[in-house]
């Protein structure tokens, strides 16, 4: 660290009071670096504070976990800056870098007097992703020594974590099998947490073990002094302190065996008293009443909901009775809750309906008012309800409290003999009782009886209609002429609700033989709303509904036969297992027709009852649906071709044979029904439709059979489970993906030794996979992120096949031109040896006879464009293509062009493998392996619109899944630990010819001109006019436009349209920044956004509602775009939103631009931040960036425009100037 900053940061946010108490702090350094210091102390508080000091370039930053917060530096923050001042000397013995910075091992952690703190593994945790998901779940110890911890993380795979403590220097040595072994991972930071809280802190520390025996002891009232070795023997192991009794269930204490196994057992009955709980007092109360009166001679009762006051800490009612209506219900309700709102509402409704039912008084209105009244009172029967007297006010005198009984009313029959008729009776038992149905004691309502302050509900609408019929008449009396006709006509109806009770007809003897009886099922139709199950069983020729009480009767001898109940018993359970639904139903069984089509509820619930010996009707004559209850089958089998195969499906309900067309058209209409030739409805199962409209979105459908490309060999190896024989060329195929899964074990690449980088773990899949596609033969596309080294993963590829492999041709690369001197500079950085000719410029058809020399040709797609007719005679090893989305339609010239040239395999490289729809993909992929999308026509309908137009998530999947053997991409987060926390990367523009042309001509006049006036003036007096030349030569970097003068220098900007090109294909996952020094440059960047309708915000020196803007950039998701110019928004932004930042002409200090990007980068940032410095080759603006690296010196006395004194040298300015 620099010591006279330190000094300085000290003075200037401390004050003395501080710095006198810092004297008597004493730290414990846990842990530094070249650029910081962590500290531990141990305070007042019950966790240590934990304190941090950084260097970042000529700046310092501290903080601290304590509660001071006054202003300024605390205590702490000035102790540890004391401490690495005054521990300078001692500094200087340690190993340093060329800065003159400590160097620790980073691998070694100092621990706090022997002691982990989860302080100190937080700091270890924020030097990688303090984002990371660390599982300490899948940590497991597996052993444990003095001074040495060994466990395993078991995640995706197994990486093993070392240990060691030097209790001398106070420092852990951790390692891990994984491939980070030069720094700390998540399976060292998991098992760090792990340890510390199975063990606790001090499990590294000398005296663990004899503080464990100690505090072990003194559960049973022992010391270390005792003689304890009698008793037990203590080991350090895998669960710290291990202990083994010499003797069974040694007892600690009395007092421990007392309070583990002598209950205490208070002396009161409150163990069985259910205490109720309190509620909030209610002032006022929902409650109803019963208004008991006849109407057109009919028992009637009206109900009245009403609101109440209650009396004080009760539930009774005593004064301010209002009835509710539906005019006032609104004032009335207001402090109801929900519940009493909604019950209000259903007695309401009942209200209407009731009045109506008296009116029509028919059984169709008597059910539909029944059903009201059954859901009315079994929702409220926690309130009060009341008799009112008719007429009478809603007052307290004139409310009767009513009690509703469970117990049901029953209603049945008598049949006896007398001297000259048969008599009928009906009767009700009630709580045990029997009542004649006339008596005077029951007054009988339609819904319920009342016997004199208790009411009783019937269960059913039969039987107030049969008492309605009967009640006037206490008996029926029947001639003895009519005998033989008594129990057809009138008895029999009678049992198919209620018992008959009679000795009139006596019980036969006979026995019915189960071989005899039948089981049924009818479906029907119940208002469009259900669909009805009756279950009946045939009796010889008697047909008998299970609820009803219908019995047998054998006219030829007049006596009654007795039904099978235990058959009747078994198919009613057999029924109910059915359907959850039908556990809640009793008599009459419904579901809806949704219930019905659910998961094939239907078709399997038939496919049972057949296995049952149980036959249902009704299926064909449903309204609704019209199902076709054979189990449908479906027969599949393929036939090969050369590059694809037919798969043939043939499907059958039954009898009846589906056509493929018939079933496209359900699944395009989204159905699993298909309309038979015989008039039913046949019912696909769910698992066969997503089967099928698989198969039909990745092939097209030829007659009866689709054809599907050997490409989708990723998703077609469920065919296997489907037919009975496999082909061999499935068999192939199905290696081919099993190869693809395993790749990390099925084929490993060695790094060529002539390649000069190391390549991070994630290259290193990619090279293996490029190895798997060549190979097989199979294109592929790379579309890693940029940034992420797609570049160095080809050339190392393309090493590899000269040196393994006898390649006959060149390599052609296709790229935009801008690409070019990028691809020159990365394979003469990386891999010199591979020879590259650059195919570009007027007299490039001269070096066609020299491609076979070159292992690798270079091109533009311009320039394949032109020379199409020569390139596609010649053999190339491999056409790459890169920025591949520039072939992204089908029917342009480039690709066209591009599929004529002739090669033994295909890559394409891309970030944005789709930039606009999803049908950017098709010819990106039929260019890398012809014809796996299929046809245009059948991509473009099955996949680019069902995604872009229907959000259909299948079809994406789908896609994801076809093409994912040939595409591989990996994104900054994914690989977040492999990549630098900022990755800066220069982006070189390469000027067309027009703008080359002003540039050209503005340097020669300024280098003549600067030349002259240093010659007149000398260099000191020049640089004013230095600085004048290098602002237009930047100007004209970034668009001739710029230059302020009246003279027309064309609009052609490289810069531009490679910076909107980026926004354009980035602005959907990511938000980004815009610096430029020029708001001239920025002006030009707004025009061209918006005739891209693409939303931006804008800040420059002129912006006054600076806040404002940064805010919508920030919480505005469709702002994804920030113009600012660098002097205005350089400095005093925060704007973590935002990813990647573009600086269009960078300000040539490394401080400012480190500066701009920071707006983005700073704590609490999430994401990995991409900066690119856009810069045009053969410019001014290259040759300072050389100087920025040579020469810091030169590069601040040119970019530092607002220092007052410049030094340039004559030789300085030549050299710009070239």
């Amino acid at each position: 660290m620099n010591f006279e900053l330190l000094q300085k940061y000290k003075k200037q946010l401390s004050n003395s009071t501080i710095r006198s108490r810092a004297k008597y702090i004493s730290l414990n350094n846990v842990n530094n670096s070249i650029y910081s210091y962590t500290f531990v102390y141990k305070g007042s508080e019950s966790r240590p504070y934990l304190i941090e000091i950084k260097q970042h370039n000529k700046k310092i930053n501290s903080n601290c976990t304590c509660p001071y917060d006054y202003g300024g530096l605390c205590k702490h923050e000035v102790a540890g800056i004391n401490f690495i001042l005054n521990n300078e000397e001692s500094n200087s013995k340690m190993n340093k870098d060329l800065f003159g910075n400590i160097v620790v091992d980073q691998n070694e952690i100092i621990l706090v007097n022997h002691f982990l703190t989860k302080e100190i593994i937080n700091s270890l945790r924020n030097k990688i992703n303090s984002n990371y998901y660390f599982n300490q779940y899948a940590v497991k110890i597996q052993s444990l020594e003095k001074n040495k911890i060994t466990a395993s993380y078991n995640d995706y795979n197994r990486e093993n974590q070392t240990f060691i403590y030097n209790p001398e220097s106070n420092t852990l040595d951790a390692s891990c099998s994984c491939i980070y072994k030069n720094k700390y991972c998540e399976h060292i930071i998991a098992a760090l947490f792990y340890i510390l809280k199975k063990y606790g802190n001090a499990i590294f520390s000398p005296d663990y073990l004899n503080n464990s025996i100690v505090e072990f002891l003194q559960r049973y009232n022992m010391s270390i002094d005792d003689d304890y070795e009698k008793f037990f023997d203590f080991s350090l192991g895998i669960k710290g302190l291990e202990v083994v009794e010499k003797a069974k269930n040694i007892v600690p204490s009395l007092e421990v065996a007392k309070e583990n196994i002598i209950p205490t057992i208070e002396k009161k009955d409150s163990l069985y008293i259910l205490k109720e709980e309190k509620t909030i007092e209610k002032t006022h109360g929902l409650g109803f009443c019963f208004e008991l009166t006849t109407r057109k001679k009919i028992p009637y009762f009206n109900l009245i909901p009403f609101k109440a006051k209650y009396k004080k800490r009760s539930t009774e009612f005593i004064s301010s009775y209002q009835d509710i209506d539906s005019y006032d219900f609104i004032e009335l309700t207001k402090d109801f809750d929900t519940e009493d709102k909604l019950i209000t509402i259903k007695a309401l409704n009942f209200q209407g309906i009731n009045y109506n039912f008296i009116d029509e008084f028919n059984i169709e209105s008597f059910r539909k008012v029944f059903i009201r009244f059954q859901d009315f009172i079994n929702t409220s029967k926690k309130y009060l309800f009341f008799e009112k007297k008719t007429l009478k006010s809603l007052t307290k005198k004139n409310l009767k409290p009513i009690v509703f009984k469970l117990e049901k009313p029953k209603l049945f029959f008598t049949l006896t003999e007398k001297e000259n008729f048969y008599t009928l009776k009906g009767k009700l038992t009630i709580e045990g009782k029997t009542y004649q149905i006339d008596s005077s004691l029951v007054k009988i309502y339609p819904f319920f009886c009342k016997i004199k302050e208790s009411i009783y509900f019937f269960d059913n609408l039969y039987n107030y209609i049969y008492i309605n019929k009967l009640q006037k008449k206490g008996e029926l009396n029947f001639q003895k002429k009519d005998f033989s006709k008594l129990y057809k006509e009138i008895i029999e109806p009678l049992t198919e609700y209620f018992e008959v009770k009679t000795i009139v007809y006596k019980n036969s003897r006979k026995k019915i033989v189960k071989t005899n009886i039948k089981k049924q099922v009818y479906l029907s139709d119940y208002e469009g709303e259900y669909v009805v199950f009756k279950l009946a069983v045939q009796y010889d020729e008697k047909l008998i509904l299970l609820h009803s009480k219908k019995q047998l009767f054998d006219e030829k001898d007049q006596k009654i036969v007795q039904r099978n109940e235990a058959f009747e018993n078994n198919f009613l359970e057999e029924f109910k297992d059915l359907h959850p639904d039908f556990e809640q139903q009793e008599n009459l069984f419904f579901l809806t027709p949704y219930q019905l089509v659910e998961n094939e509820w239907l078709l399997k619930a038939s496919e049972k009852l057949k296995h049952k010996s149980t036959t249902v009707f009704g299926a064909n004559d449903l309204k609704s649906f019209r199902y076709n209850l054979n189990k449908p089958v479906v027969s599949m089998s393929v036939k090969s071709n050369i590059d694809w195969f037919d798969l043939e499906i043939v499907v059958r309900f039954g009898k009846e044979q589906v056509s493929l067309k018939e079933i496209r058209k359900a699944l395009l209409n989204k159905s699993k029904y298909i309309q038979l030739n015989d008039g039913s409805i046949g019912i696909l199962p769910e698992k066969w439709l997503k089967k099928l409209a698989t198969y039909f979105k990745i092939g097209e459908v030829k007659n009866d059979s689709i054809k599907i490309s050997n490409y989708q060999f990723n998703i077609i190896d469920e065919l296997h489970d489907e037919l009975e024989t496999t082909p061999k060329f499935l068999l192939e195929l199905q290696q081919k993906k099993l190869r693809l899964q395993n790749l990390e074990t099925s084929i490993s690449i060695n790094i060529p030794k002539n390649i000069k980088a190391t390549l991070r773990p994630y290259q290193k899949q990619g090279l293996n996979w490029l190895g798997f596609l060549d190979e097989n033969k199979l294109g592929g596309c790379l579309a890693d992120d940029m940034g992420l080294g797609k570049t160095l993963q080809v050339i190392t590829f393309l090493s590899h096949l000269k040196s393994k492999k006898k390649v006959k041709n060149p390599h052609l690369v296709i790229m935009p031109t801008s690409l070019i001197f990028n691809w020159q500079k990365e394979i003469g950085k990386f891999c010199p040896s591979l020879k590259t000719l650059s195919y570009i410029g007027s007299k490039r058809k001269d070096l066609l006879k020299y491609f076979s020399k070159y292992d690798i040709i270079l091109s533009t797609y311009g320039s394949l464009l032109n020379d199409i007719e020569f390139l596609k005679d010649t053999k190339f090893s491999y056409v790459i293509l890169d920025e591949s989305q520039a072939i992204k339609n089908p029917n342009s010239k480039r690709y066209k062009a591009v599929r004529l040239l002739q090669s033994e395999n295909r890559l394409a490289l891309t970030g944005t493998p789709i930039e606009n729809n999803t049908f950017d993909l098709y010819a990106q992929m039929n260019f890398l392996n012809p014809g796996i999308l299929g046809a245009m026509s059948h991509f473009k309908k099955e996949f680019s619109e069902a995604i872009d137009k229907n959000k259909d998530e299948q079809a994406s999947f789908l896609l994801g899944k076809i093409i994912h053997p040939f595409l591989l991409r990996r994104t900054k987060e994914q690989v977040a630990t492999e990549l630098p926390e900022k990755i800066e990367t220069i982006l070189y523009c390469e000027m067309g010819i027009e703008q080359r042309k002003v540039y050209n001509t503005f340097k020669n006049k300024f280098r003549d001109y600067l030349l002259n006036k240093i010659d007149e003036n000398g260099v000191a007096k020049s640089q004013m006019y230095v600085l004048e030349g290098l602002t237009k030569l930047r100007q004209i970097c970034n668009s001739p436009e710029l230059l302020s003068d009246d003279s027309d220098y064309g609009k052609a900007s490289i810069k531009l349209d490679i910076l909107i090109e980026n926004i354009r294909s980035k602005t959907t996952d990511h938000k980004i920044l815009v610096f430029s020094q020029f708001t001239s440059m920025l002006k030009l960047i707004k025009d061209r956004l918006e005739e891209y309708d693409i939303l931006y915000e804008y800040l420059d020196g002129k912006t006054r509602n600076r806040e404002d803007k940064v805010e919508n950039f920030q919480e505005n998701n469709k702002i994804r775009v920030f113009l600012i110019s660098l002097k205005a928004g350089g400095v005093g932004l925060n704007l973590m939103v935002a990813d990647y930042v573009f600086l269009v002409d960078p300000w040539w200090n490394p401080a400012v631009e480190n500066q701009a990007i920071d707006r983005c980068y700073r704590i609490g940032q999430t994401k990995k931040v991409m900066a690119y410095k856009m810069i045009c080759k053969d410019t001014i603006e290259e040759k300072i960036t050389d100087l920025q690296n040579k020469k810091m010196q030169v590069s601040e006395s040119i970019i530092q425009v607002d220092r007052i004194k410049k030094s340039f040298d004559a030789n300085q300015i030549k050299e710009l100037f070239s």
